[in-house]
């Protein structure tokens, strides 16, 4: 499965792991110890050697948060985990904004989440898009069936 970076605050990162691990078995979930730290090197070398091991059950999940925080250095060091993501795993990036290097950004796919939407809305009535806020407006309608696209949430960054 192709990993997924989540656009949002970090109440609607919370929430939407819950959703996420809630069915999977506890020794097949890997979270952050602290949602509001970016990852750290360590972080990345444990994920990595956790990635390695067989799995308990159907699957297994990971996250990392705050991931708009992290260092060049560790953003580099998951590229080969984005580029050949193990069978098996969904792996989520959570970021209040996309800020990530581009190398990252086209190995993921970007999904907004909660409240970030409600902001995406707001700075394309801003814009007075009237098209593409009515596209939005659908978007968000869908939005627990469809994940936002990279051009929307581009439009977080400013």
């Amino acid at each position: 499965m192709l990993p997924t970076l989540c656009l949002g605050s970090v109440l609607d990162w919370k929430q939407h792991w819950l959703l996420e691990a809630a069915p999977v078995p506890l020794a097949d979930r890997l979270e952050p110890e602290d949602w509001e730290k970016p990852p750290r090197m360590e972080e990345v070398r444990a994920l990595k050697a956790w990635l390695s091991l067989s799995s308990q059950g159907a699957g297994r999940v990971a996250a990392l948060a705050s991931f708009e925080l992290a260092s060049r250095e560790v953003q580099s060091a998951l590229l080969k985990t984005l580029e050949e993501p193990s069978e098996g795993v969904r792996l989520y990036l959570y970021a209040t904004k996309p800020q990530v290097l581009p190398t990252i950004r086209s190995r993921v796919q970007v999904r907004v989440l909660g409240e970030a939407k409600s902001d995406l809305a707001s700075k394309m009535q801003s814009l007075r898009l009237p098209e593409e806020l009515a596209a939005l407006e659908r978007l968000v309608d869908l939005a627990p069936f469809v994940h936002a696209t990279a051009p929307a949430a581009k439009l977080l960054e400013t």
